[in-house]
């Protein structure tokens, strides 16, 4: 007996990785041999074959079932990218729309200032400091930052479309 699985991913390819695994479990025919098998020897082949086949693919089903079916940990887990890179960055857009006054007046008096900016504006850029620091310092920030991160990601995995493209307006039919 036969056994053909087909693995979602894989498709076909086990199918024939039985069929090899079949061809060098059987016994190499004498001239005295009649096409008589022994049911013994076929199951025992075909028990070697699952085995190794199991074995050859349970790393990767492993693999596949993590990614595909997400429990709850998996939801709020992060990953070294999103810690380090991408929640800092949703940090910095947030803190600058709150800090926008003090970003104001520091742009206004570079403007006015010209070359001597770096004298000038010290009062309004040591300001912009202060409140963007505060911010980033913030533990409570972080985790709404965080939170607001994971939902956009939820999200992303749940539609496949990211939140700058679900963002823009439909084009109106005519």
């Amino acid at each position: 007996a036969v056994i053909t699985l087909l693995h979602p991913i894989l498709g076909d390819r086990v199918g024939l990785f039985l069929k090899k695994q079949k061809e060098k479990t059987k016994p190499s025919p004498s001239p005295k041999q009649t096409n008589k098998k022994d049911p013994k020897i076929e199951t025992i082949a075909n028990e070697n074959t699952v085995a190794s086949l199991l074995q050859a693919f349970s790393c990767f089903s492993c693999r596949v079932n993590s990614s595909t079916k997400l429990s709850s940990e998996t939801k709020q887990h992060l990953r070294h990218v999103e810690k380090d890179v991408l929640i800092p960055k949703k940090m910095r857009e947030k803190a600058r729309e709150r800090c926008s006054e003090q970003i104001q007046d520091f742009t206004k008096c570079c403007q006015d200032s010209g070359v001597l900016m770096v004298i000038k504006c010290r009062k309004e850029n040591s300001a912009l400091k202060e409140c963007l620091t505060a911010y980033y310092t913030d533990p409570a920030f972080y985790e709404e930052c965080k939170m607001e991160y994971l939902k956009e990601r939820e999200e992303f995995r749940r539609t496949g479309i990211p939140a700058k493209k679900r963002l823009q307006k439909l084009p109106t039919s005519m």
